[in-house]
């Protein structure tokens, strides 16, 4: 792959492996859409997240990480940051995750089975996590639960 700058898309689409070995150094935080990298933010454009979005992953991981130390299974929270492989072409990091199993390794990146997934919803975020993300996390054999928070409601 010839070299490109970290703050634009390359130009052609990208497989999650090629997508994973670019995003190494790029800048800001992106997912694959079908090939296809995404920003999800943009902080050369001063683009951060609302508190208010902040607080609700924050509350949400505390929850599940909660639920789930009580419970003594032996499963683990996930705040974001975590990726989620759905297939070659597509990859997402959702707001907060919880796997079972195994703890995973301390250097990876893609939690291969995730139980259950949030994302919070943002005006920029919405109709994606309504409809693709519904869809695609769906396709994963582990996945029980998808749940969607509006931080407004």
């Amino acid at each position: 792959m010839p070299a490109v700058s970290k703050s634009v898309p390359p130009p052609q689409k990208m497989t999650v492996d090629e997508f994973m070995k670019w995003y190494e150094t790029a800048e800001g935080r992106w997912e694959l859409h079908d090939g296809v990298p995404v920003r999800k933010h943009d902080p050369a454009k001063g683009q951060s997240e609302r508190i208010e979005h902040v607080s609700v992953k924050a509350e949400i991981y505390l929850a599940l990480r909660n639920g789930v130390q009580k419970s003594g299974i032996e499963c683990y929270a996930l705040p974001d940051g975590a990726s989620v492989r759905i297939n070659e072409q597509t990859h997402y990091e959702p707001d907060a995750l919880v796997y079972c199993g195994k703890r995973l390794d301390k250097g990876a990146i893609i939690v291969p089975d995730p139980v259950i997934i949030v994302e919070v919803l943002s005006p920029g975020t919405r109709g994606k996590d309504l409809t693709d993300k519904l869809k695609d996390y769906f396709t994963l054999p582990s996945v029980a639960h998808y749940l969607v928070l509006d931080p407004e409601r």
